[in-house]
């Protein structure tokens, strides 16, 4: 933030980004979404430690500061858990990140919203705690990833999955949901 009085320009931000094409990012979907991940050390018998026990209760051991969406964090310290970078992803770890370093603009514009044990029918009330002002906001890359809660649960057979057709009205009651809020440009 900051002015720059002798070009009688409103803000830096104007200046260096009102003709970028910025977007930002909002992340919906399930524990995938969310980085939920067990420690491992807390799957082995000497490897249970206290101290973050509480810390990662509260965050329903969801890391979405590590996360393929909105991560932030790069470092093995930070993420241990995390995918490691390689080549192709040029040390970028999320989509948030590498929206960034395509466009400085993009910066801290993202929402992670993924919720352990999400399906598609409450979607749509998941949907509408995205926080987006359709004046000031620029558009969003909106990703909705129900992974698995649909299909995969601790039931034999399938009959706690959710048919396709109630699939398919859910997902399309949430998607009518998402455009009421996010700023679409074709």
């Amino acid at each position: 933030y900051g002015k720059n009085d002798s070009m009688k320009m409103a803000d830096y931000e104007d200046m260096f980004c009102s003709n970028s094409d910025r977007r930002g990012l909002i992340a919906l979907g399930d524990s995938a979404t969310a980085h939920f991940h067990l420690p491992p050390q807390w799957l082995s018998p000497n490897g249970w430690e206290l101290d973050s026990l509480l810390s990662n209760a509260m965050d329903e051991l969801d890391f979405p500061q590590c996360s393929w969406s909105s991560g932030y964090l790069n470092t093995t310290s930070q993420c241990p858990y995390a995918p490691r970078p390689n080549a192709l992803s040029k040390g970028l770890l999320s989509l948030a990140g590498r929206l960034r370093a395509r466009n400085l603009c993009n910066h801290r514009d993202f929402q992670n919203l993924g919720v352990n044990g999400m399906r598609s029918g409450p979607a749509v009330d998941l949907v509408k705690t995205v926080k987006r002002d359709q004046v000031l906001d620029h558009p969003a890359l909106v990703l909705f990833s129900l992974i698995g809660n649909d299909v995969c649960n601790g039931h034999p057979g399938t009959t706690h999955m959710t048919p396709p057709e109630k699939f398919l009205t859910s997902v399309k009651e949430s998607l009518a949901e998402l455009d009421k809020i996010v700023i679409m440009r074709i």
